[in-house]
């Protein structure tokens, strides 16, 4: 199982990579950095390729990240239906109501906070990995990777610029739609 841990804070990688072996889920854990090299991931583009970044199975999100937060790297993965079947769960600081349900808007399959302890980081781990091993997630979208390598096409590339441009819905615009 491929974790993909998306967090500029290093030493949060690090606490994650030790809840992890200490909640005893097995995992190829990678990181990112940004929501940038999230995308480039993902894209297998600029240092990663289909040998250095293969398919996530899992996708660990901060929001609070520079050059590309949380929310706009979410929008625009959701925005390809090749990374539909990938959970991303969003795994933050912020409490915030209207972070959540951005979130949530933007595709997100969970939303949770990051613990204030390492045990409390340590049960979280444990909890994704149960969840892991009883989710059913589709097929169809990674047998078609395991298939073919992916090569991004002028329209992925195209989206992702556009989107790239485009900005998340300000927390003023999401309270609305909620209220309604």
């Amino acid at each position: 199982m491929i974790f993909l841990y998306a967090d500029d804070n290093r030493g949060d990688q690090l606490l994650v990579q030790e809840a992890l072996g200490e909640a005893g889920v097995a995992c190829d854990l990678r990181f990112v950095s940004d929501g940038e090299e999230l995308l480039d991931y993902l894209y297998q583009l600029g240092k990663y390729n289909q040998e250095t970044a293969p398919r996530p199975d899992i996708i660990l999100l901060d929001l609070n990240m520079p050059r590309k937060t949380g929310i706009e790297a979410l929008l625009d993965i959701k925005s390809n239906p090749f990374f539909w079947g990938i959970p991303i769960i969003v795994m933050t600081s912020s409490n915030a109501e209207t972070d959540v349900v951005r979130a949530y808007e933007a595709g997100a399959t969970a939303y949770t906070h990051k613990p204030t302890t390492f045990p409390r980081l340590v049960r979280m781990m444990e909890a994704f990995g149960r969840w892991w091993e009883t989710v059913q997630l589709p097929h169809v979208a990674n047998d078609c990777f395991a298939r073919s390598q992916f090569v991004p096409t002028e329209e992925d590339l195209e989206r992702s610029r556009m989107l790239r441009r485009m900005q998340a819905p300000s927390p003023e615009s999401v309270h609305r739609r909620t209220v309604q």
